[in-house]
């Protein structure tokens, strides 16, 4: 019988009346209570998941739904009722909402703080009242968070996965995942044993979407299965990069609930829902360092001051007034001339040469004020490397009292270019760019050098002597890509091996670290045929395009040197797809992004790639801002020195911990 089917069916005491919501597991139904005449909701298992032992189901589903029903706290959603029908067909009889859900409440602005944490803290408290109890929700998400008529918060769908735990129901025997993949943690995505911090976990994703309006990774193009990856490997993006207000305590309460790993979070919803309350109050939040107490100020005699100097109170009224007024006008006088600094047009400087001094830092700073702020225009925060990059520079910014804000195209040109117009309406006295295309880029770039608005690039593009630009060494980076993968041949192949390259851009930079890659290769393995050049960027997106090419092609190839770990992430995605096994393609790449060095410990496809440190991008591009700010004389290109290439060899002779 179909979901809609049941439609006026009686199931027991009740008459389903009306369908009123569907999710994976089960439907829910209005329906009427005929013994006391009142309106219930009534959930129906999905017949699909009465598998395998149907007594053995009964049995778990009377047993956990017995102790759901025990259930009593004040915003859990009341069990009136359960039971499985003579034809097995699963059923629970709840209170009926009729405020909605939060899922309705949410917009893509997100909520009111204040708002949003009256509503976490209800939630935290009932999870936390289950939690002690020895239950797992391991479905927290907006849905499930239902709303009565005046706006509290309620906690359905408590153990509906639980009970759906059968062992046919495995991740890894059927690929079904237990919980709505946006919000759930890193190991119940693995399959492997989850606890009341797994909710915790989930809490912090539910917190982070009240806030933003969307889960971290809710713009994943690429489908589930990405979502899912990132989901374990990459961290979230910053809530403070998305949405400035978040009080800085707040973020680290949503960063520390969001750890990838369990024993990192808070070991309990409520320590997470007492950090949250402690942080809005401006209290440290256990992951923040408290401040330091100032020493009480030793009281000193006016009178006896007045005496010393010679001046009546009215006279040191005066004098304090001039000073403060002259002081005032040399500030505004400065921070009222834009920024005058000198570029060293084709010289190349190093991190510590851009560290800026005390003066260029206070004249930043007083440039910089409460009202304007430094834009960081990302080419996209759905990789772990450009999500970190954000983070690094918004807490470099911060550390300099500096306002910083950041704006995300997604891999979009035309969009970054309508991005950087909007953040210097919006007061933007500094920008650093991620740029996707030098093209689609130059009539803003040339708005923002109009504005006197110093510029950072945090790889080199063509031709601009009015940026500086922050420079991965690309020919090192391509020749050590290239020649490891030129030695896998050699070691690996006792023919010419074929090999395919993706990262033909319009970028000059990306251009060249793939032409490096390819002297490197030819270098070591001079016998290897390139057979094909495949435009790609540095996404997933265009990496799974590419190979999709390539493979409908009918191309032979046995190895692939990959701009980006990005791009190789959508090029796997589309081996997977076409059945080609880890073994048959070796695939060399650039960024050392964490799912990329565990799939190079495991062999899988990945068999190198080589790690740019995000840290030291977002110090350098941060620290040139500052100087350029502070008038200060900067080289045009700041060389990278921190690569690190991964290998196999390397990993195994250093194990993880």
């Amino acid at each position: 019988m179909a979901a809609n089917q049941y439609v006026g069916k009686e199931i027991g005491d009740y008459i389903l009346e009306e369908r009123i919501g569907r999710g994976a597991t089960a439907d829910v139904y209005r329906a009427r209570q005929k013994s006391v005449q009142r309106d219930v909701a009534l959930k129906v298992i999905n017949p699909v998941y009465n598998i395998d032992d149907q007594q053995d189901f009964r049995q778990r589903f009377e047993h956990e739904a017995k102790i759901i029903a025990a259930l009593e706290h004040i915003h859990i959603l009341p069990v009136h009722d359960y039971g499985v029908t003579e034809d097995g067909l699963a059923y629970i009889v709840m209170r009926l909402m009729r405020g909605g859900s939060l899922d309705d409440l949410i917009t893509s602005s997100g909520l009111p703080l204040s708002r949003a944490a009256l509503l976490f803290t209800q939630v935290a408290s009932a999870l936390h009242y289950a939690h002690e109890r020895g239950i797992v929700h391991r479905d927290v998400k907006p849905s499930n968070i239902l709303l009565d008529d005046t706006g509290n918060a309620y906690v359905s769908d408590f153990g509906v996965a639980k009970f759906m735990d059968h062992p046919s129901l495995s991740l890894t025997k059927t690929g079904y995942i237990i919980g709505a993949p946006a919000y759930c943690s890193p190991e119940q995505l693995r399959d492997l044993p989850v606890d009341r911090r797994s909710d915790v976990y989930s809490l912090g994703i539910l917190l982070y979407t009240m806030l933003i309006g969307h889960t971290p990774f809710a713009r994943s193009a690429a489908g589930v299965l990405d979502m899912i990856d990132k989901q374990i490997n990459v961290p979230p993006p910053p809530p403070r990069l998305l949405r400035p207000d978040i009080p800085v305590g707040v973020e680290q309460v949503i960063l520390n609930a969001l750890n990838k790993s369990p024993e990192d979070r808070f070991p309990t919803a409520q320590a997470l829902s007492d950090a949250l309350t402690a942080a809005l109050q401006g209290e440290p939040t256990g992951d923040s360092v408290p401040k330091e107490a100032r020493a009480p100020r030793q009281p000193t005699s006016d009178r006896s001051l007045l005496r010393l100097y010679g001046f009546g109170v009215i006279g040191v009224v005066v004098a304090i007034v001039l000073l403060f007024a002259f002081s005032q006008l040399v500030g505004l006088s400065e921070i009222s001339q834009p920024p005058n600094p000198t570029i060293l047009v084709g010289e190349r400087g190093t991190a510590a040469e851009v560290a800026p001094a005390d003066e260029e830092l206070r004249r930043a700073q007083r440039r910089v004020g409460t009202a304007q702020f430094i834009a960081f225009v990302t080419c996209t925060l759905e990789s772990q490397t450009q999500a970190t990059r954000a983070r690094e520079m918004a807490e470099r910014a911060a550390s300099y009292g500096l306002r910083f804000e950041v704006y995300d195209p997604a891999m979009n040109p035309t969009e970054q270019a309508m991005l950087i117009e909007q953040a210097l309406e919006a007061g933007a006295l500094a920008l650093i760019i991620c740029p996707l295309d030098d093209a689609a880029l130059r009539e803003s770039i040339q708005h923002a050098h109009r504005a006197h608005v110093p510029v950072v690039f945090t790889f080199p593009i063509a031709s601009d002597n009015d940026a500086v630009m922050v420079e991965p060494d690309n020919d090192v980076i391509g020749q050590l890509v290239g020649r490891e993968a030129g030695n896998y041949i050699r070691d690996h192949f006792d023919r010419p091996a074929n090999v395919v390259v993706l990262g033909a851009s319009q970028l000059e930079t990306s251009n060249r670290r793939m032409a490096a890659m390819q002297a490197g290769l030819l270098e070591t393995a001079p016998e290897a045929q390139i057979v094909g050049e495949y435009a790609a960027n540095a996404d997933r997106d265009s990496g799974y395009a590419a190979m999709r090419d390539i493979l409908q092609a009918e191309i032979d190839f046995d190895v692939v040197l990959s701009l980006s770990d990005a791009t190789s992430f959508g090029a796997i995605r589309a081996l997977e797809e076409a059945g080609i096994a880890p073994d048959e393609v070796a695939i060399f790449s650039v960024n050392g992004e964490s799912l990329a060095e565990q799939y190079v410990r495991e062999g899988y496809y990945l068999r190198a790639t080589l790690q740019i440190s995000a840290a030291e991008v977002a110090q350098i591009s941060v620290d040139a801002v500052v100087r350029l700010l502070g008038d200060a004389t900067v080289p045009q290109y700041i060389v990278l020195a921190q690569n690190v290439l991964i290998t196999r060899d390397g990993l195994e002779a250093s194990p993880q911990d």
